[in-house]
């Protein structure tokens, strides 16, 4: 065992791991993984930094700042990745209405961090487990046809157990 903390860079056969803390209520590491000069970065358990202070304390404009900064810092993090796999668990409606500060992120906002930090390849897993498979199915589709009727150059997939990539 070795512990490992944002900062910390360790070498595992030719790949290196690095880590950076992400918004949830528990202690909660974001992994960037890179081999033979490809990059995948693994977030989970993230809520939108602005969101989630914004939400929990709107009048407090040193908040948002922060916010805004943090975010800049995730998306430093994961530019230049050649793969996002990214949790989405909500629906916009789902979030507002109860999820708020939970530490999760929605599906709009996980793609859009994929946007912002111009990964070409994003993959949304931690699916929300009170959906059905033709639920996420729905949702996928939609996605899809809004990428494409937005003209938005990005390869969206859902994680699927069972499912690989070739970097």
């Amino acid at each position: 065992f070795e512990a490992f903390y944002e900062g910390k860079k360790i070498t595992f056969g030719n790949m290196l791991i690095e880590g950076i803390w992400v918004n949830h209520p528990c202690h909660t590491l974001s992994y960037k993984i890179t081999s033979a000069g490809k990059t995948v970065v693994y977030l989970t358990d993230h809520e939108p930094y602005k969101k989630r202070l914004h939400e929990q304390h709107p009048s407090l404009e040193h908040y948002n700042h922060n916010a805004d900064l943090l975010h800049a810092r995730l998306i430093d993090y994961v530019r230049g990745a050649d793969v996002l796999i990214i949790e989405g668990e909500y629906t916009k409606s789902e979030y507002y209405n109860g999820h708020v500060g939970w530490g999760h992120s929605t599906l709009n906002d996980a793609i859009q961090v994929g946007l912002d930090a111009g990964v070409p390849y994003v993959i949304l897993h931690h699916h929300n487990q009170d959906r059905t498979d033709s639920q996420i199915k729905l949702i996928y589709s939609k996605l899809l046809a809004f990428l494409k009727k937005e003209n938005i150059d990005l390869q969206l997939a859902f994680a699927k157990e069972g499912s690989y990539i070739k970097v």
